[in-house]
């Protein structure tokens, strides 16, 4: 049988220009120990990766202070037989440690699964004491994280308010977050936790801070860490904080935005539900065709710490609106988005492209609110979509016994990468009740990139036959030397040529 096949060859010459630079804390820490630096554990000392990016590896308080308590200059090496290197106090499984596992491959630790490159953090018993990873910017610019952690193992004692450990997330000293990971069931805690930073900006040496500590009780806290920050490429990406955050400051009002710089919509789209139907089988069906517009300004609390629209003034749910201060309001980060949807009207972010092109989206949504009620009826369904088809979706809770089939979690990374869509085109972000509307409160904060660089065989096989070229190789669409060609092999899996 012949197989059709389709191969790049990337320019030898060509440099292509990347929209924004990832700093990864993981692949700092192996390349750190791959290379025998051992550095950013002592002291003021840092460790410098591939990008120019900043680096620290300590034992701190939660507030993010670094303390006088510092690794040893010993290094840390496995973990019951496993392949990891770091910082330790001393070398046993049991003392305070920051490790990143060594190898491409994922392995077990205890009762979970450690991808390549990521992090495992264990804080020291004494609950002042706690596993610290700090980002230093080397650059002023916009700068956006992303951390995901979980616990690896269940303790040998039955749940409680001291189950698991906190994972902290500050900025500048600030906090952001802090969230309870455990696989004890409890209230407040959850067995794993995403948390994007919206866009902000940071002057050269400003800070990004992870850290993991005790929860009153230290058994089996390790702790799976995956911490990424992106400098992101000023004019090149569109954050939702930012821009209700602005509009709220100037314009206040509902849409947001010129066609030249992005538009943003503040919607309120309307479904009859059917009794007993899947919430798949009617949310994203003819999306536009049910929506309506948020009218009135509102103020969630008091202290006008979140504002934004809803259906009335008071702020009473539905609502969309933001943290628009530098401090934690109602567990919503600044500059997050919070929603509160109703069963049949469902908050929606939207966002209409300023020109057509090459974009991606990253999407975190969480539950901030435990029901007191059925827990069959907590969380949200979580929707992104792009021109009314859904591209991600997912099921949002507190509660792990969730009566629907899918697997619910308390937070919800949602992505797309490199999709081509048009000028104006809508991307949406809907927050759906799950059958009961209480305790539905959901911050989010959604990261549109518009892509560059981005190498297409269709476009670039299109481009080359509409020019009445009918040969191949052809070059990418990019002009950067790259080229496509086209052939078939008998075997896909054998080196025969085309």
């Amino acid at each position: 049988m012949q197989k059709i096949v389709l191969t790049f060859a990337a320019a030898a010459l060509a440099a292509a220009a990347s929209a924004y630079t990832v700093y990864d804390a993981g692949k700092a820490l192996r390349q750190n120990c791959a290379s025998g630096a051992y550095t950013g554990a002592n002291g003021d000392s840092y460790y410098t990766d591939e990008n120019g990016g900043k680096w620290q590896f300590r034992l701190s308080s939660e507030q993010g202070v670094f303390a006088n308590v510092t690794f040893p200059s010993g290094t840390y090496t496995g973990y019951n037989g496993k392949p990891f290197s770091g910082f330790a106090l001393d070398n046993s499984k049991q003392s305070s440690s920051i490790r990143v596992n060594m190898t491409d491959a994922a392995c077990t630790v205890l009762q979970g699964t450690v991808e390549p490159n990521e992090l495992v953090m264990f804080p020291a018993n004494n609950s002042a004491q706690c596993a610290h990873v700090r980002f230093i910017a080397p650059e002023a610019g916009w700068y956006s994280a992303f951390v995901s952690a979980h616990d690896l193992a269940k303790e040998p004692v039955a749940a409680s308010a001291n189950s698991g450990a906190k994972v902290v997330v500050r900025a500048q000293g600030n906090l952001l977050v802090s969230q309870v990971v455990s696989l004890e069931e409890y209230a407040g805690t959850t067995h794993r936790f995403d948390f994007q930073m919206p866009v902000r900006y940071l002057a050269a040496g400003d800070t990004v801070d992870v850290i993991v500590g005790g929860n009153g009780a230290i058994n089996n806290d390790n702790t799976g860490v995956k911490f990424f920050v992106t400098k992101e490429d000023e004019g090149r990406f569109y954050d939702s904080g930012i821009a209700m955050t602005n509009n709220l400051a100037t314009v206040y009002t509902n849409i947001y935005g010129t066609i030249k710089n992005g538009t943003w919509y503040y919607l309120l789209p309307e479904f009859n539900v059917a009794t007993g139907a899947a919430f798949e089988a009617w949310a994203p069906l003819n999306f536009s065709k049910r929506i309506t517009a948020f009218t009135n300004r509102c103020t969630r609390t008091a202290s006008s710490s979140q504002r934004g629209f809803a259906c009335v003034p008071e702020g009473k749910a539905p609502y969309l609106i933001v943290n628009e201060t530098a401090a934690v309001q109602s567990s919503v980060a600044p500059q997050e988005l919070h929603a509160h949807p109703l069963m049949n009207q469902n908050p929606t972010l939207r966002f209409r492209p300023p020109e057509s092109g090459y974009y991606s989206a990253s999407v975190v949504a969480r539950d901030i609110t435990r029901s007191t009620e059925d827990r069959k009826g907590d969380g949200v369904w979580v929707c992104l979509n792009v021109a009314d088809h859904v591209v991600d979706s997912a099921y949002v809770s507190l509660e792990t016994n969730a009566f629907h089939s899918t697997a619910f979690q308390s937070t919800a990374h949602l992505t797309f990468d490199a999709r081509l869509v048009a000028a104006g085109e809508p991307i949406d972000v809907v927050i759906f009740p799950c059958a009961n509307q209480s305790s539905d409160a959901t911050a989010f904060s959604v990261i549109i990139r518009r892509e560059e660089d981005v190498h297409d065989a269709g476009r670039s096989f299109y481009a080359h036959h509409a020019a009445g070229n009918h040969t191949h190789p052809f070059p990418d669409a990019l002009g950067d030397g790259a080229t496509w060609d086209l052939g078939a092999k008998t075997n896909a899996s054998c080196g025969a040529q085309f």
